[in-house]
């Protein structure tokens, strides 16, 4: 495998930093158990495979259809009881639980190696708030978007901005498992390292500069 040496890596979260199948399926049915009782309408439980494939998506794109047709303009209150749900499970895995094992590592090595670390998520404040306080991103990460943001409403808007604000010597690359990670990535002349252990498919990135299977290989595409 051939390596990229960018000095401004941009990571994607869920499915590349974070294994979120450890925490996000048990509480979306969290959300649609404590949704179903509060409109007082069956919600039927998805299978696991289906809230998987949630995962890497915006709630506004993936929520909606887990609803029942007569209350799914109600789906922000699912949402935020799924939130409220993640919330604690995050804290009770506690500080890097939900990191793939091999990432702090990882990230302090980047850092020790001079490389300028940023993060791209389509997430929630809410959600991503959670995570930096919990795993203390802000010791590795100097740009964190969201898809809450202010002005943002795509992940290749998120890379604009964190390459405007911290323009590379050496170049940059995007790691991301979905074909949004791949859209911003073309969209900004990156190259894109695609996360085959996280969410997405390679239908998804049929462009990626590389495709890792694990940490290992993402830590010698790096460089390191």
């Amino acid at each position: 495998m051939s390596s990229l040496s960018p000095d401004l890596i941009i990571f994607d979260f869920d499915g590349v930093l974070c294994a979120s199948e450890t925490f996000t399926v048990d509480a979306i049915r969290d959300g649609l158990r404590g949704f179903a009782e509060l409109v007082g309408v069956p919600v039927e439980q998805p299978s696991d495979a289906v809230l998987l494939n949630t995962l890497g998506y915006s709630s506004h794109d993936s929520y909606p259809p887990l609803l029942p047709a007569a209350v799914r303009d109600r789906w922000r209150e699912m949402h935020r009881l799924t939130l409220d749900a993640m919330v604690r499970r995050v804290r009770e895995m506690g500080r890097w639980g939900c990191l793939y094992p091999e990432i702090p590592a990882l990230l302090d090595d980047l850092r020790a190696d001079g490389r300028r670390l940023a993060l791209a998520s389509n997430c929630s404040t809410r959600y991503w708030e959670v995570h930096r306080e919990v795993h203390e991103l802000d010791r590795w990460f100097s740009q964190q978007w969201h898809l809450q943001s202010s002005g943002i409403s795509h992940k290749g808007q998120m890379v604009e901005r964190i390459l405007a604000a911290d323009p590379p010597q050496r170049g940059a690359v995007l790691v991301g498992d979905r074909a949004s990670d791949a859209a911003a990535a073309r969209n900004n002349g990156l190259p894109l390292i695609a996360s085959a252990y996280g969410f997405g498919s390679p239908e998804e990135w049929p462009d990626a500069a590389q495709v890792v299977a694990d940490r290992a290989e993402l830590r010698r595409a790096l460089g390191l």
